[in-house]
């Protein structure tokens, strides 16, 4: 642990974060969600792969460590009052339920309670709130019949409501409809509801309203609005994965060759088609998703720049042409590259971009 922190950590520093892979998104607690997530699903991945080659039955997960964090803490003789505020508690009572007992059984019991996490009520209530009436009618778009929950919906948010119920009151379709987001998985949506705030669990609530023709349910385990995103959807169909490649490039005009389908980067090499759209994904390799350098957040997805995509698809297919490379932003590429830390890869970057002054900063 030590020569984990030596090495990748920053030093110590009050307010400043451990790790620099959330500084970008810090304050944005929906942001924060997503790249969390992303972060999440690598960590879980590559433990789960570990745990085969050491051939061990359980696989923990990053949830253990958290419970591990307090556990040792306490062992350690550390005063409660800290722990409980550095696992941000709400009060000591808290921690000492959740540190009562450290038996297998309970431990995962207690890590099956934390497996979906999500938005505070102050959060969602206050995202809601700030939504402007024009804004409110541009998402949310009024069928012509009545007694329909998209209409109840539209009226309880515009006759300003929510600042008067507590997030409990507020029906959970209501704060689906009115989220920013237009396609969800079970996970997704729980954030966005405050799922401890409700005994109904959210994978039936989403099966109720797209029986209902509220939502839709596109495949298994991905619900979206009417009028969805398909890029919100790219993300969630297998995760973790970014928009990339092809679909950034020949939007940039990198490559002049078009194609409808939305490609991505993922754990696996994969194509379908769902509702129209065609969604393409090419396997790289895992350690890149904990590197967010050229990833922009989008609300609802994760899109790659022009040069991480440029990266990216020479990386995966070193004898791509590309139209029209100039156009990159070269000091963008040479921030990038070392992600990647393969030497092919730079030489070839440099002698397609004439770059000259490229310094190789990564050797593992």
């Amino acid at each position: 642990m030590q020569i984990i922190l030596q090495d990748l950590a920053n030093p110590p520093k009050e307010g400043e974060l451990m790790f620099n892979y959330l500084a970008d998104v810090i304050g944005d607690e929906a942001l924060e969600y997503e790249q969390t997530s992303l972060l999440g699903s690598v960590i879980r991945k590559r433990m789960k792969s570990v745990c085969k080659v050491l051939g061990w039955d359980a696989v923990p997960t990053p949830t253990w460590a958290r419970h591990s964090f307090a556990t040792n803490l306490i062992q350690a003789g550390v005063p409660k009052d800290y722990v409980s505020w550095a696992m941000a508690h709400s009060s000591n009572d808290v921690t000492s339920r959740y540190i009562a007992s450290y038996g297998y059984e309970q431990m995962v019991e207690f890590n099956s309670l934390l497996l979906c996490p999500k938005q505070t009520s102050k959060h969602i209530l206050s995202q809601v709130a700030t939504l402007s009436t024009e804004e409110r009618e541009t998402n949310i778009r009024i069928p012509q019949r009545q007694g329909d929950i998209w209409v109840e919906c539209c009226i309880f948010a515009t006759q300003n409501k929510l600042n008067m119920l507590s997030s409990s009151q507020i029906k959970p379709i209501y704060k689906i409809l009115l989220s920013p987001n237009t396609a969800f998985t079970p996970a997704s949506a729980a954030a966005t509801v405050g799922v401890s705030e409700f005994t109904t669990p959210i994978d039936k609530i989403l099966r109720y309203y797209s029986e209902q023709k509220v939502l839709r349910k596109l495949r298994r385990g991905i619900y979206v609005k009417p009028d969805y995103n398909p890029l919100e959807v790219a993300v969630r169909l297998y995760q973790p994965s970014y928009i990339s490649l092809q679909y950034v490039l020949q939007r940039s005009g990198v490559i002049f060759l078009y194609d409808e389908s939305i490609t991505c980067v993922s754990y696996l090499s994969r194509e379908t088609e769902i509702d129209g759209n065609n969604y393409t994904y090419s396997r790289i390799k895992e350690s890149l998703f904990v590197h967010f350098k050229g990833i922009e957040q989008h609300r609802g997805y994760s899109i790659a720049t022009p040069e991480r995509a440029f990266l990216d698809l020479y990386y995966l297919f070193p004898r791509f042409y590309f139209d029209n490379p100039h156009i990159l932003n070269k000091e963008k590429v040479k921030e990038i590259l070392p992600i990647y830390n393969n030497r092919s890869l730079e030489r070839r970057v440099c002698k397609l971009l004439g770059i000259t002054d490229y310094k190789r900063t990564t050797d593992e």
